[in-house]
């Protein structure tokens, strides 16, 4: 797997296939004074084999490609492009923390949303005290009932709306 050189980037070959964006990845130049500026570029005097190493094309300006003016066209560096875009580490492309990490976050979360559920009682129907009665939907051609909408409705009486229940219910 490859990725881009400048520190504070480190995009990756295998994140540029799934961004919607035309990033690209370009090698070092052979050249051994334009490798020195993209070395100096990017903060890394550390590389090893700088032959074998990339930038991405978010650190290149637009004129330093050949074909900017033919739309839909493969961006080509110039021979004499030297990166000048230090964009500042991003969240999507940070590393999102670590499976444990992540683990602790959602079991945290789930945590808190069942301490937060847990101050309202659960209700059975039956608890209510209030009258109701199955409902025909009108629409289905067979009479049947319909899970996706109301079953059940309340019938007139004692509570008049079910605002009239909420607010009773309330008090």
């Amino acid at each position: 797997m490859v990725k881009c050189a400048l520190k504070s980037c480190g995009i990756t070959s295998h994140a540029i296939r799934n961004l919607p964006d035309s990033i690209r990845l370009h090698r070092f130049p052979k050249d051994e004074a334009m490798r020195k500026c993209w070395m100096q570029f990017s903060d890394r005097a550390d590389l090893a084999n700088a032959k074998d190493a990339y930038l991405c094309s978010k650190h290149f300006v637009r004129q330093d490609y050949e074909n900017i003016y033919m739309e839909g066209a493969r961006k080509i560096l110039r021979k004499n492009a030297v990166p000048s875009i230090r964009e500042p580490h991003t969240e999507d492309q940070s590393d999102c923390g670590s499976r444990q990490d992540r683990s602790e976050i959602v079991s945290g979360l789930l945590r808190e949303h069942e301490q937060s559920v847990a101050q309202y009682p659960l209700l059975k129907v039956e608890e209510l005290d209030m009258p109701v009665s199955p409902v025909r939907i009108e629409d289905s051609n067979d009479g049947r009932f319909s899970s996706k909408e109301g079953v059940y409705a309340v019938d007139k009486g004692k509570w008049e709306s079910w605002d009239d229940f909420l607010l009773k219910r309330l008090d």
